[in-house]
């Protein structure tokens, strides 16, 4: 297994996720080129992202990257760095776990068991 970087930048719009996997050691420019291209498009189709809804989390196959890179949100305004963000009904942790989401879903259960 190669060592790999992983950045997901959740922007909530009508739930469109935009994730991206890069090599380690590749540039952040890239990733930023790719999301002003988003905020391009959505402009030109009358849209608007709504930039303190984005989040970003970033982790290597050895757990949570502790300096991920930072990115400009539409507004630019700098997208937060969280250690786990939920998308699609589950949640996602920075070191690579589903801890957080087995207790959510499991509290959930319990409430509504009574």
């Amino acid at each position: 297994m190669n060592s790999r970087d992983v950045d997901y930048v959740d922007s909530i719009v009508d739930k469109v996720d935009y994730r991206v996997t890069i090599d380690k050691g590749a540039p952040s420019t890239v990733t930023q080129a790719d999301l002003e291209s988003l905020y391009q498009w959505a402009e030109k189709n009358n849209m608007m992202f709504s930039g303190s809804k984005f989040e970003h989390m970033s982790y290597t196959v050895q757990g949570c990257n502790n300096c991920p890179p930072k990115y400009t949100a539409n507004d630019r305004s700098q997208i937060s760095v969280k250690p786990e963000v939920r998308g699609l009904r589950v949640t996602l942790s920075c070191d690579g776990n589903f801890t957080s989401h087995i207790n959510h879903v499991t509290k959930r259960a319990l409430s509504q068991a009574g």
